[in-house]
């Protein structure tokens, strides 16, 4: 037989323990909201707090605020304005 045709079985059986949700509200302390973490920066606000609530995240810090001063002054009128307490953004 050679290696290519070597189609082994598993044999390890594991519980699955489905988690849809943290048990606790959580810090989401590193993500973007531009390109790098899915483009939030152009969707409606809406949708992201959505998305905030259903992954229980009560903080989340955008790590986009240091790409200019443009960048930066978005982020705080869009987000900031509106979530003050669970907005947070680093700008270099």
């Amino acid at each position: 037989m050679q290696l290519r045709d070597y189609r082994p079985t598993p044999k390890l059986v594991t519980n699955v323990t489905e988690i849809n949700r943290p048990k606790f509200p959580v810090i989401d302390a590193h993500n973007h909201l531009g390109e790098f973490g899915g483009q939030w920066a152009q969707r409606p606000l809406p949708e992201f707090i959505d998305q905030l609530d259903q992954a229980n995240v009560r903080v989340y810090v955008d790590l986009d605020g240091g790409w200019g001063e443009n960048v930066l002054q978005d982020r705080l009128d869009r987000f900031k304005t509106a979530v003050p307490d669970r907005y947070l953004v680093f700008g270099g």
